[in-house]
C-alpha cells in the first residue's frame, strides 16, 4: 500500500465508501429501533424511550 505524499489532502470518500456508511447507518437505526420497540413492549420508563429517540434523532443522515 503506497504511503500518501506529505501534505496531500486525503481523497474524498468514494461512492463504495459513501454507500457502506449509509448501510451502516441504517442498520445501526433499525437496531435501536428493534431494541426500544422491544423495551416499550415490556413496559419500560418513558426515560429509555426518550433516550432512544434522541439517539435516532442524532444518527439520521446528513
Amino acid at each position: 500500500m503506497p504511503t500518501p505524499s506529505v501534505g496531500r489532502p486525503p481523497s474524498p470518500p468514494g461512492p463504495v465508501l459513501e454507500a457502506l456508511r449509509a448501510h451502516l447507518a441504517a442498520d445501526y437505526r433499525r437496531q435501536i429501533t428493534a431494541a426500544v420497540r422491544e423495551q416499550h413492549d415490556e413496559g419500560s420508563c418513558p426515560e429509555m424511550k426518550e433516550t432512544g429517540r434522541r439517539l435516532l434523532s442524532q444518527m439520521q443522515p446528513r
